[in-house]
């Protein structure tokens, strides 16, 4: 499994999350453009969105891990 070690990179976390689905060579800029479309530019601001929330910009379960990713990228921010 793959982790994100640059949380700032809206297009390396998708990227990772992808990678953690088996996804390896899919293209994940669609998304991150829809993303970017509502002003979401970084990874950390998806902290607290919902899953169903993401999963208005991308395929479902690639927001499942997407929000996995990001609220344990938070949980290690505070330790």
């Amino acid at each position: 499994r793959a982790r994100v070690d640059n949380t700032s990179s809206m297009g390396g976390l998708l990227r990772v999350a992808a990678i953690n689905l088996g996804m390896i060579d899919s293209d994940v800029s669609i998304y991150e453009a829809r993303l970017k479309g509502d002003w979401f530019n970084e990874a950390n601001q998806l902290k607290n969105r919902s899953v169903e929330c993401l999963s208005h910009y991308m395929p479902l379960r690639l927001a499942e891990e997407v929000h996995k990713l990001v609220e344990a990228e938070s949980l290690r921010q505070t330790v």
